[in-house]
Order: structure tokens, then sequence, then C-alpha cells
């Protein structure tokens, strides 16, 4: 499968799963390492979008495109997940869900409804447990990000 990221450059080929980890996202919990991707560049982009303002976002935006093995992807589907897995901010449901499904499946790496477009998946991979194999780096490419869309 292919799937996306937006970064800053210094960050770009970093897919040890570190900023999720020091900060918490929707489906880990701080101090778990979590590498999020999206199955499309448009899903990335709104991903960005709903969290900065036009001010905010990085001239030196990359698009990192992945290929991750499907044998190490499960899939989850809306009804799998907390009732209020689409809140914002965040809760702690969606994080702690999220560490237990890493932790306690044979899967390395996850589809997820985004809580934005539910029809539309993030994939979130366990950066402790891929190889580089099953999870490899196709292109690391320039990115701008319409400022339309931040107004």
């Amino acid at each position: 499968m292919i799937c996306y990221r937006l970064s800053k450059a210094e960050f770009a080929d970093d897919l040890s799963g570190h900023g999720a980890e020091l900060s918490g996202g929707r489906w880990n919990t701080k101090g778990t390492p979590l590498l999020y991707t999206c199955v499309s560049q448009s899903l990335c982009v709104l991903e960005i979008a709903v969290r900065l303002s036009v001010i905010d976002i990085p001239d030196d935006l990359k698009l990192i495109t992945l290929k991750v093995s499907d044998n190490i992807i499960g899939k989850v589907g809306v009804n799998q997940l907390p009732h209020d897995w689409q809140k914002f901010p965040h809760l702690r449901s969606t994080q702690v869900f999220g560490d237990e499904l890493l932790k306690n499946s044979k899967h390395k790496a996850f589809l997820i409804p985004s809580a934005i477009v539910p029809s539309e998946y993030n994939l979130i991979v366990n950066p402790k447990k891929v190889t580089k194999k099953e999870v490899e780096l196709i292109s690391i490419d320039d990115f701008c990000i319409d400022e339309r869309l931040m107004r």
C-alpha cells in the first residue's frame, strides 16, 4: 500500500514515530511512538489544515511517499472505534484504544478512519515492530499547501 505524510524537511526521513511519542496523538498516548500516514495526498492536506493556521505552515514542507507491505496491515471499522472517537480535541479513550490495538494485535499497522473524513483512512504504523522492508521510503518531494485552504 502506498501512503503519504507531510512533514518539515528536517523530519522528512524520520519514520521513528518520535514526534507522536513526544506529544501523543489521537491514536497514541504520550510516550508511545506511532507513525501517522494517510492513504491519499489530499487527506494529508486536510489533516494539516485542521491543525495549523496559514502562518504556521512550514516553508519547507515535504511530501513523503511510503510503501507499506499489505501483509502487516489490519483494518479498523468505524463501528469498532470508541463512541467519542471524532471529538476535538481528541480524548484519552482514543489514545488508549490505539495503544491497545498496536500492542495486542498481530498487525504492525492499521487502516483507521479519519476523524475529518470517516470514509477515508489514515494508516498508523507501529515503528517499533516494522522492518525497513515492510515500510519503505519511496520519495521525499517539496510540497506547498494552497493558502486558500487556510482562510
